[in-house]
């Protein structure tokens, strides 16, 4: 089982680990296709108000799953809300490059990025680590019987706000971007134009959770 709700846009973080404007391949990602991912650290506030800000989300599909399940509780698997031996408060965020349909056709995926005003970054600008970024994340609940009832945060859109570069369609407004009166700021088309911008045709796609079996603390 795999459900989903709504984009839902976080709180300015710190990124890490990041990549967002061409999917990871390393060992534990798909070789053909990668995955985007980033970890974002918060205050513990702001990472505290978004968890709670998805948690009824997620008590709500887990109490679905268990009565699907005929269960009264099911095994918990990671969640992606972390504390770090630091006591940095972030969370992890993955969404695979691409995959196959059911009809062997290929499709592929892209994280939206945007600047402080809303402007599409169109280039291959690279997000470093230290960038300060907001993410519009769609939150995939899942249930494996091996492993239990767990969720994956799938970035779906970047707004940088302060650029760390390491080296040289959706709406903005979708994921909940508002102009920013000063930070990193792209050439391009402008906020407003972007609105009107029709969004990938990749609704279709199938998306599989690698779940590692382990009891979470929501």
């Amino acid at each position: 089982m795999t459900s989903k709700m709504k984009t839902i846009t976080t709180p300015k973080g710190t990124a890490r680990y990041c990549y967002l404007t061409k999917p990871s391949k390393g060992e534990y990602d798909t070789p053909k296709y990668g995955t985007y991912r980033t970890e974002l650290i918060f205050s513990e506030a702001d990472w505290t108000a978004l968890k709670n800000a998805i948690k009824p989300d997620y008590e709500e599909a887990y109490k679905a799953e268990c009565v699907k399940q005929g269960k009264g509780d099911l095994k918990q698997a990671n969640s992606p809300f972390c504390i770090d031996d630091e006591g940095n408060h972030y969370i992890k965020t993955k969404l695979k490059g691409g995959g196959e349909r059911k009809d062997g056709s290929e499709y592929f995926l892209s994280v939206g990025r945007f600047d402080a005003q809303g402007n599409p970054v169109k280039d291959e600008v690279i997000i470093g680590g230290g960038s300060k970024i907001k993410l519009g994340l769609k939150v995939q609940f899942w249930f494996v019987a091996a492993h239990g009832f767990g969720m994956r945060l799938e970035p779906q859109a970047v707004q940088i706000l302060e650029l760390a570069e390491v080296a040289t369609s959706e709406k903005a407004s979708s994921f909940g971007f508002t102009a920013e009166e000063s930070g990193y700021t792209h050439g391009g088309e402008t906020f407003e134009q972007t609105l009107d911008k029709p969004t990938n045709d990749n609704t279709d796609a199938e998306t599989k959770e690698e779940a590692k079996p382990s009891a979470a603390d929501f």
